[in-house]
């Protein structure tokens, strides 16, 4: 075992035929292998919800706030608003929230209206899922992922809990974990995302995984349909039979954040941002 850093840039330096000299090179990319860990990809994540001014972390889905607790580790020092549906988790979600004053959690789905609803529970650890099943080829990919029971649960948009919670300068950033529900989530949060969501991170599955549930092109499609801009990829669960990866956790800012994307009116744009008139004597081959 390699107990220190600096041997481990050592190591690192030899198998890639760098000589002593140049460890610095080694360094390098020894940190960006570090970014890229769990640990440090959540302190990377930290510092863009910092840099956007992000206030309050709402986890929908929570599950026994694992996520949470990686963002406290990580360093977030702002305000966390954790939901969670089922009893069981719920129970240890609030156990950790309750050593936390910034830290509030409440017992209920999030969805696009405001009543009761029937959730499946599987025994796969941090899933759940509303009404639509799970497909047969999620089911063979992931033995795990099977109903043993369902739970009826209070059910409420965003948009009617949101306003306890905030404050009117308060900016957001929404985490969804629910499983093929995340259309009928976004639909109950129209107000909150538009007025103050500054990013989301949503599950974004390459293959059919749940019925109802969008695939990456029609979540991807919603998402920049509200102004925001996919920043990251993140993988979840494979398939155990080949390895394949099934979903992802995507991670959106909005567009007003990234102002390099935009096209500023200019002698060669329209106020549109698209191309103009090419000077006289100039061909245009665009």
């Amino acid at each position: 075992m390699i107990a220190r850093s600096a041997d481990r840039r050592s190591v690192i330096a030899r198998v890639i035929g760098f000589e002593e000299a140049k460890i610095n090179i080694a360094a390098v990319l020894y940190a960006a292998l570090c970014l890229y860990s769990e640990r440090g990809r959540m302190r990377h994540f930290v510092r863009q919800l910092e840099s956007r001014q992000v206030d309050v972390v709402f986890d929908v889905g929570a599950n026994s706030g694992q996520y949470d607790a990686g963002l406290r580790k990580a360093g977030f020092k702002g305000r966390i608003m954790s939901f969670e549906p089922l009893s069981r988790p719920f129970t240890l979600l609030e156990r950790r929230a309750s050593k936390d004053p910034l830290w509030n959690c409440r017992q209920c789905a999030l969805g696009d209206f405001d009543g009761t609803a029937s959730i499946k529970y599987r025994r796969q650890r941090r899933s759940k899922q509303f009404h639509a099943s799970i497909l047969k080829g999620h089911r063979d990919a992931v033995p795990p992922a099977n109903y043993i029971r369902t739970e009826e649960v209070p059910i409420h948009r965003l948009d009617s809990v949101a306003p306890e919670f905030l404050s009117p300068t308060d900016g957001i950033f929404l985490k969804i974990d629910v499983q093929g529900f995340e259309k009928q989530v976004l639909a109950g949060s129209k107000s909150t995302v538009s007025d103050r969501c500054v990013g989301m991170q949503l599950e974004l599955s390459f293959l059919p995984l749940y019925e109802g549930g969008m695939l990456i092109r029609e979540a991807l499609d919603l998402a920049y349909s509200l102004g925001f801009t996919l920043t990251e990829l993140l993988p979840c669960f494979i398939d155990v039979r080949n390895g394949r990866m099934l979903p992802a956790d995507g991670i959106f800012f909005g567009e007003d954040d990234w102002p390099e994307m935009r096209v500023d009116p200019s002698p060669d744009h329209t106020a549109d941002g698209t191309p103009g008139p090419s000077p006289a004597g100039e061909l245009d081959f665009g």
